[in-house]
């Protein structure tokens, strides 16, 4: 998309998020301000909709009622995935995940919070790699978190059992994987958790070694 494409695409946005709010959205606060968006907010704030006007759908008119129709279907994805609050910058990489038509305005505003973030396809899958490997990292923290606290208590789950545990920890810090889908244990395991049993032994052998001790 050329410069003038991009400008040409930011007016016919801004001109159509007026008529469907009679005035502009106040971008300041809703994306540099506010550190966390709620469902609600951001399913509207993504279709163009501010979140301080309260609507029905009754004598509206129809770009107004598809709109809250598409939020509403965005809602309605975000609740069965479990997810309820995330920064603006993290909807916007959920709803591209899911492929999630969303409000141009929402994304220059969002992008502008990383002005450094390029949008090529290169760097979209430098984006995805580095998203997979993040959530990984973070998988790992919390495996071996969650193992040391279990070995403390004489308990040794299984691999998948701190997979299960893991996933629902990332769900609700908001981490998912490279297709914006929550998690599951059986994926954590596969992908994170190769060496966890090496340490579980490992700790399970200074647990025995200390035993002994207090035995002496």
């Amino acid at each position: 998309m050329t410069a003038s494409e991009s400008l040409d695409e930011e007016f016919r946005a801004a001109w159509h998020e007026c008529v469907l709010n009679d005035r502009p959205i106040d971008w300041e606060f809703w994306v540099r301000k506010m550190p966390k968006l709620s469902l609600s907010q951001a399913s509207v704030l993504m279709n163009g909709l501010d979140p301080g006007i309260k609507r029905d759908k009754t004598n509206i008119d129809a770009d107004v009622k598809k709109a809250m129709d598409d939020s509403e279907r965005l809602a309605s994805l975000a609740t069965a995935l479990g997810i309820d609050a995330l920064s603006p910058t993290e909807w916007l990489d959920w709803a591209d995940h899911n492929k999630m038509l969303v409000h141009a305005i929402y994304r220059i505003e969002v992008l502008k919070l990383s002005p450094l973030i390029d949008t090529t396809s290169d760097s979209s899958s430098l984006r995805k790699q580095k998203s997979e490997s993040e959530w990984i990292a973070a998988a790992q923290k919390l495996a071996k978190s969650y193992i040391e606290k279990e070995l403390a208590s004489n308990r040794h789950p299984s691999l998948l059992n701190i997979g299960d545990h893991v996933a629902a920890q990332l769900r609700s810090r908001g981490i998912f994987g490279s297709q914006g889908k929550p998690l599951r244990g059986e994926t954590i395991k596969r992908h994170a958790l190769g060496g966890m049993s090496t340490q579980q032994n490992k700790l399970k052998d200074i647990q025995k070694q200390w035993g002994k001790r207090g035995n002496n």
